[in-house]
C-alpha cells in the first residue's frame, strides 16, 4: 500500500496496514517522503 504525496493525513493507510500485518501480510515501510517514482522502484525490489 502506498500513499504518495503524504500530507499528514495518513492515519487511514496506517490503520489498514497495521490490520493487514495483524492478519499475516508482510509489511515493508520505506519512509514517508517518497516520490511516486521512488515508490514504484521500491515496489519492484
Amino acid at each position: 500500500m502506498a500513499k504518495p504525496g503524504l500530507d499528514g493525513h495518513s492515519n487511514g493507510v496506517e490503520q489498514i496496514t497495521a490490520r493487514a500485518g495483524d492478519c499475516g501480510t508482510e509489511i515493508r515501510h520505506d519512509g514517508i517522503r517518497l516520490t511516486p517514482e521512488e515508490t514504484v522502484d521500491n515496489a519492484k525490489a
